[in-house]
């Protein structure tokens, strides 16, 4: 588990359900990131809008899998904490 702190915009809203929340975001450099809300922080999930300029902080997990000979990986950014950036 790796902790981050980064200012990103968020892109893509794939889940908003009433225990978890599932957005895309990107940085400056162009590089995505799926993150995370989960049930302890749903009260963050008021905060993501599509577009909106944010600093959060939380832990990436990386999770991998190996199918038909074939390893994918997957990062999850669990987010702790939501500032909106102006």
């Amino acid at each position: 588990m790796i902790n981050v702190d980064i200012k990103a915009r968020i892109k893509e809203i794939s889940f908003l359900g009433d225990n978890s929340c599932l957005f895309v975001v990107e940085t400056e450099e162009k590089n995505e990131l799926v993150c995370t809300i989960t049930k302890k922080n749903m009260e963050l999930a008021n905060l993501v809008k599509e577009g909106q300029e944010i600093e959060l902080k939380g832990s990436i997990m990386a999770y991998r899998r190996v199918k038909n000979e074939r390893e994918y990986i997957t990062n999850t950014l669990y987010v702790d904490s939501i500032i909106h950036v102006e």
